[in-house]
């Protein structure tokens, strides 16, 4: 196999930034691991694609890859433990599928690289198979962050040694950015919760903005030069630093509410074989199933057959008459249905 040892994950750059993914990732962040898959996924793809040919048999590979390096986590701790940890897999599954002799001719119309929508089914896939929660930040923005942070890396060492040179320029080092924190107009889109903005005033560029809620990670996503958006999914004091180039830095901290105000909401209705079906959903704290209660239109209680979770599906046997439906979700907000025989 033709690789080049994954020189992102062990140049001296990333070294800091890829050792951090290590440790979210075995805290259970998906956010990491799908930052680790933006970083990896091309080159193990070209890889494999490099030996076997066969878009579907590297796709499979691809994915093997992924849920062993995961399950190989106790003896990674920097990227070069990554990048030999996921060199070695390459060839241990390569050798595996040719000794098996799975291996098919080329495909007529061969793909050497996944397009971006099979990229994130297959994401969305192993953290599926992982038993870790959706990521809360598409794979674009991770893709884009990817790009943007490589440029800053770069801009950042240019300025250290124009800076070095030019002792004028000293003082800079030691001013402290400014930031100032709000809560967002509106909610977040990716998490349904409040979101809150981080502006930003430096004269140096920024070098890193790290949030932290209860001792907790939180999401930062940069909308532009000067201005992020924080994603906290609990309640506490949120507290953000933002350090620029060289000894400056600030802290910042807000009380953050990101209490679900939103009842759940019916998605469709089915009936089967003399049962009602409703089928549910709520993007905030979720539905609480057990808590759904109903009764007819002489009040009296009637009872659910069965629900499920994951596909959220409540099943009654069909009314008689009118049937109203209560529906909570985990934080106290009900959903009051009406449902005509």
């Amino acid at each position: 196999m033709n690789s080049n040892g994954f020189p992102k994950l062990s140049s001296r750059r990333n070294a800091s930034y890829v050792q951090s993914l290590i440790q979210r990732i075995k805290a259970k962040d998906s956010n990491a691991f799908a930052s680790f898959y933006s970083l990896t996924a091309d080159q193990v793809y070209r890889d494999f694609y490099s030996e076997l040919e066969n878009t579907y048999v590297v796709q499979d590979c691809v994915s093997a890859l992924y849920i062993l390096f995961y399950r190989s986590l106790g003896n990674v701790e920097t990227g070069k433990d990554a990048a030999n940890t996921l060199s070695r897999l390459e060839r241990d599954i390569l050798s595996s599928v040719k000794a098996n002799r799975v291996v098919k001719r080329k495909d007529p119309s061969p793909r050497p690289r996944m397009l971006e929508k099979e990229s994130d089914i297959m994401l969305s896939d192993l953290l599926d198979r992982l038993r870790l929660p959706e990521n809360t930040i598409p794979l674009e923005f991770i893709k884009e962050f990817d790009v943007y942070r490589g440029r800053k890396i770069y801009a950042v060492r240019w300025l250290v040694a124009v800076a070095a040179l030019v002792l004028l320029l000293i003082p800079l080092l030691l001013l402290n950015p400014k930031a100032t924190l709000s809560k967002a107009d509106k909610v977040s889109p990716f998490t349904n919760m409040p979101a809150y903005t981080l502006n930003v005033s430096s004269l140096l560029p920024v070098e890193s903005v790290v949030a932290t809620i209860n001792g907790d990670p939180v999401p930062v996503m940069q909308e532009n030069k000067d201005t992020y958006t924080l994603l906290p999914r609990e309640n506490g004091v949120m507290t953000v630093t933002v350090k620029s180039l060289g000894r400056g830095s600030v802290k910042e901290s807000i009380a953050a509410d990101v209490s679900d105000t939103s009842v759940p909401q019916m998605t469709e209705t089915a009936a089967d074989d003399g049962k009602l079906i409703i089928y549910l959903s709520d993007k905030g704290s979720g539905v609480n199933f057990s808590g759904i209660t109903a009764h007819d239109e002489d009040g009296n209680e009637v009872g659910y057959l069965s629900y499920n979770e994951k596909s959220g599906a409540v099943t009654f046997n069909y009314p008689d008459s009118t049937l109203y439906v209560d529906v909570p979700d985990n934080s106290g907000n009900v959903l009051n249905l009406k449902l005509d025989k």
